[in-house]
């Protein structure tokens, strides 16, 4: 089986959530037999992978420009490697940088292909479809007006950021916003497939009116294959019950909603903090009583997360499928989490861990209750209703069963039409 997987906007290389999953996957789709080739951005030197790689970029189109994007040279240059490698299946996961009217060179060549939805990228050039301090329901008129003049210009964006101009100045009109999601949903209702990474990312799509066949396949994550389901240890303090938040501390990762935990609860609680945060998150970090325990390599996780009790993804957007929540769990952790993207995916209220809604004070007030009732026998409880989520080679079988599907649908299709 011949895939090409199309994954630009950053070097295949980059420490991400995307350009990592798709960079597993294609190493594991080559180990299988697979014939694998990525299509992905431009790399700062050689590296040793496993499968093909095309580097694709243009000096006229940049990843998270708010721009429209209508280059013919980088048009044509998409093109020839696509109509050049013709793969049995185009997997599309991430096309931050390129044309918009992709949909037309793959109609063209009569390229097949399916697109993982692994945030709002297709529907929102801000990707997380978050405005005015409020996640967005869907695509509407509103987007007309999201973004100021500067912020739409790559090189007065440039020159505001050197100089430290406030870019948000002027009048907020966007009207390509709107042209930017009508190209895209052209690509997406001409899939053979749509993947949503959740259920509320398949919500948000729907709603945006994208009409398709969907699927929700859910991330594998590699600390799934280290699960060993808990059993009771013994207990060094168990007068304090310890909150740990995972990843990011800006504020639309929570991090303003974990102060307010912090500050809501009692004495029994100890609040840290494992992860990225800029020197006045640091700050605000000691103000409110949160130990910061500094940034974290994945395969340290095990033996950091040992002496927590719970842990915290407290996202204030619709955040897709949070690789944290994933790494909780898998590592005996309960999990706080917000009604919010992905997350109620994974956790069952009050099974292993609590969910409520950032937007309601009765909600947040409801929850301080719960915690405050909590002691660590009902913390270890928890623990033991936890389940591990899929392992990378269980979502990748999930995925093989999509491709071939797809492929024996294409070929009695065009049987029946000779």
């Amino acid at each position: 089986m011949k895939i090409v997987h199309l994954c630009t906007g950053y070097p295949i290389t980059f420490n991400g959530g995307i350009t990592n999953y798709v960079r597993a996957l294609a190493s594991m789709q080559v180990k299988n037999g697979y014939d694998v080739t990525v299509i992905g951005g431009k790399e700062k030197e050689t590296k040793n992978l496993p499968f093909k790689y095309i580097e694709y970029n243009d000096f006229f189109l940049r990843p998270f420009s708010l721009k429209e994007k209508k280059e013919i040279f980088a048009y044509k240059k998409i093109e020839k490697i696509i109509s050049t490698l013709k793969p049995d299946l185009l997997h599309i996961h991430m096309m931050l940088d390129i044309d918009e009217r992709i949909y037309k060179i793959l109609e063209k060549y009569n390229i097949k292909y399916i697109v993982s939805l692994h945030d709002y990228s297709f529907l929102c050039p801000r990707i997380q479809m978050f405005t005015n301090e409020r996640p967005c329901e869907c695509v509407s008129e509103k987007c007309t007006k999201c973004a100021y003049y500067i912020e739409q210009r790559f090189w007065l964006k440039k020159i505001c950021d050197k100089l430290k101009i406030n870019k948000e100045i002027g009048r907020k009109r966007s009207p390509q916003f709107l042209k930017m999601y009508e190209e895209n949903k052209k690509t997406l209702e001409n899939a053979e497939l749509l993947l949503p990474v959740s259920k509320k990312v398949q919500e948000i799509y729907e709603k945006s009116n994208i009409k398709n066949k969907y699927k929700i396949l859910h991330i594998g994550n590699i600390t799934a294959d280290s699960f060993v389901e808990y059993s009771n240890k013994e207990i060094e303090d168990k007068t304090k019950i310890k909150i740990v938040m995972l990843g990011s501390f800006k504020k639309v990762k929570g991090g303003e909603e974990f102060i307010k935990i912090a500050n809501s609860l009692n004495e029994t609680f100890e609040f840290y903090f494992l992860g990225r945060a800029n020197e006045n998150e640091k700050i605000i970090m000691r103000e409110n009583g949160i130990i910061d325990c500094g940034e974290y390599k994945q395969e340290e996780l095990p033996k950091k997360l040992k002496k927590y009790d719970f842990g915290c993804v407290l996202s204030i957007w619709e955040d897709n499928a949070p690789q944290v929540v994933m790494e909780l769990l898998n590592n005996n952790i309960p999990v706080i989490g917000t009604l919010m993207g992905g997350i109620p995916d994974f956790i069952e209220d009050n099974q292993n861990g609590f969910l409520y809604n950032p937007y309601s004070q009765e909600s947040f007030e409801n929850l301080i209750q719960r915690l405050n009732k909590l002691n660590i026998e009902e913390c270890e409880r928890m623990k033991h209703n936890i389940k591990r989520t899929l392992t990378p080679e269980e979502h990748f079988k999930e995925l093989e069963a999509e491709y071939i599907k797809i492929l024996k649908d294409i070929e009695k299709n065009e049987k029946i039409n000779n």
